[in-house]
This record gives C-alpha cells, sequence and structure tokens, in this order.
C-alpha cells in the first residue's frame, strides 16, 4: 500500500502505527463477522464510551459558555479551530472553516488518516463504524447541553469530499 500521502501530510511513525492498527482491526472484525454484525457491534461500544472518551479532549459545555460570557459558541470555536490546527500539525487531519457567524460554525475536514487508511486498506465504512460514528455520538450530547445542534451530512469514510461539522444554535422555537 502507498502510504506516502500520509508522510506528506507530516505524519509520525507513532501515529500512523496507530491509525493503521485501528482501521486494521476494523477492517478484520468486518471481514470475520459481516460488516453489517461489525458495524452494529461498533456502534452499540460507541453509544456507550463515545461521550466520556470525548469529555478528556472537551472541556464541558457549560465551560464553554462561562467562557464566552454565556455564550457557548465564540470560545468553541476558538478552540476546536486550534485543536484541527493540532490535528493538521501531526499529519491526522486537514479541515477548514466554511461557516463563521454569531449562530452557526461550521468545519469540514477535507483529509482524514483514518478515512485515508480505511479507503486504502479497501473499505472506506470501517472507518465510518469505527470512528466518525462517535462524533455522531458525543456531539449532540455536547452541543445540546449549551443550546446547540449539530448536524452531518457526509464523511470521507462514505466517499463525500469532507466530513462536515456543523453547529447551530437552537432557536426559541425548537
Amino acid at each position: 500500500l502507498d502510504w506516502s500521502s500520509f508522510k506528506a501530510k507530516g505524519i509520525s511513525d507513532e501515529h500512523m502505527g496507530q491509525v493503521i492498527r485501528k482501521i486494521a482491526i476494523s477492517k478484520v472484525m468486518a471481514e470475520m463477522m459481516g460488516l453489517e454484525k461489525a458495524a452494529a457491534l461498533r456502534n452499540a461500544l460507541s453509544d456507550k464510551i463515545s461521550v466520556r472518551i470525548f469529555e478528556t479532549m472537551f472541556s464541558p459545555a457549560s465551560v464553554f459558555v462561562e467562557i464566552g460570557g454565556g455564550d457557548f459558541l465564540p470560545p468553541f470555536k476558538q478552540y476546536y479551530t486550534a485543536m484541527m490546527d493540532a490535528m493538521a500539525e501531526k499529519g491526522l487531519e486537514v479541515a477548514e472553516v466554511v461557516i463563521d457567524e454569531a449562530d452557526r460554525f461550521q468545519l469540514n475536514v477535507t483529509w482524514c488518516a483514518w478515512a485515508e487508511a480505511a479507503r486504502l486498506m479497501g473499505d472506506g465504512e470501517v472507518c465510518y463504524y469505527s470512528t466518525c460514528y462517535g462524533d455522531e455520538v458525543f456531539f449532540p450530547h455536547f452541543c445540546g447541553q449549551a443550546g446547540f445542534d449539530f448536524r452531518r451530512e457526509s464523511t470521507l469514510a462514505l466517499g463525500a469530499p469532507v466530513c462536515d461539522f456543523l453547529f447551530t444554535r437552537k432557536t426559541g422555537s425548537e
């Protein structure tokens, strides 16, 4: 397999090994159990643990609200873009902010080491159930605590050109 795109992004050997192991294990699960069963098992696991895992990377939503003087979004945007800049520096993901408004923020991941590894190994879908699905468990929970909605319409893992992360302030009628 040609891993040169990873090296071009600056990924370390340690991070590369972690990405490959995670995706390889997911691919083997899918081959041994069938994709549907492997995805169901992994999603059930993610339903149980994703919030706790992601909480190690994000302060509670209430802290963002407090830092923002009652507004979650400004400090969250600052933190999340800094985190994505760090991910890019480590060669793990490349992202761009495409909406930056007072009530909406959208970040699109345009390259992802996990999705690319899964694609190179022949099945992007294993990345979705082993990695992307956790976002869809954590972010609605996290954002709901701050009066925001999270929406995702596409992922690199499932063949889209981007993974979209849209955060929108809930209105009074919601």
